[in-house]
């Protein structure tokens, strides 16, 4: 009897140890956990992606779409799941916010993709969108490593985005070339040039006197 009342205090204390490691969670699995909540709660009705992406509003562009390895300029921000705004590219949302600054730049920001520049999960919401697109989609932290490197987590909390796709760029060499040649026949016409990229105008052909 001492014997077997032994053995039952072993199984027990072997049944509470494996519970206990059953119950451990990993930091994917919790935030996987507090991001269906507020799913669940706040957008029932969001498309949820396999990735984790959970898309919660999008309207389809009419213009070129964004292809890997291609690039593109983005209208974007970015909130907490509380609905705080944590940045933005709009100068009218940084003046309601009380952010706006003279000195910081507002407007379309560039994103290169397939180089490992952007995160995982906003390359595959990008990717395929067409000009005049948007997207509200809130990114998990999973998704935060660098496209093609390892797969470490550069957040610990899900973020909402909104973004626009306002211009594809196939070429960014002869994008700049084409921008700048239309700066200067806009605002400086009559400009010459040497060579590529390169403009002057010529103010006096000075001669000798």
């Amino acid at each position: 009897k001492l014997m077997n009342k032994y053995v039952l205090m072993a199984v027990a204390a072997l049944a509470l140890f494996s519970c206990a490691e059953e119950v451990e969670e990993t930091d994917r699995a919790i935030q996987e956990r507090i991001l269906n909540a507020w799913v669940d709660v706040n957008h029932p009705q969001a498309q949820r992606w396999d990735s984790g992406i959970v898309m919660l509003e999008s309207t389809k562009g009419t213009g070129d779409t964004l292809n890997k390895l291609e690039s593109g300029f983005f209208e974007y921000s970015q909130k907490t799941l509380g609905g705080v705004y944590t940045e933005t590219t709009s100068a009218e949302l940084a003046k309601r916010l009380g952010w706006y600054s003279k000195s910081n730049y507002y407007g379309p920001k560039y994103f290169e993709l397939g180089v490992g520049t952007n995160f995982a999960g906003m390359e595959e919401v990008m990717h395929k969108m067409q000009v005049g697109g948007k997207a509200t989609f809130v990114l998990p932290p999973w998704l935060t490593y660098y496209e093609g490197q390892e797969e470490t987590m550069n957040s610990s909390v899900s973020t909402i985005y909104e973004i626009e796709l306002k211009e594809v760029v196939e070429n960014m060499l002869i994008w700049q070339q084409d921008t700048m040649k239309a700066y200067a026949n806009t605002h400086y016409p009559g400009l010459d040039t040497l060579k590529s990229n390169f403009y002057f105008k010529k103010l006096h052909d000075g001669g000798r006197t």
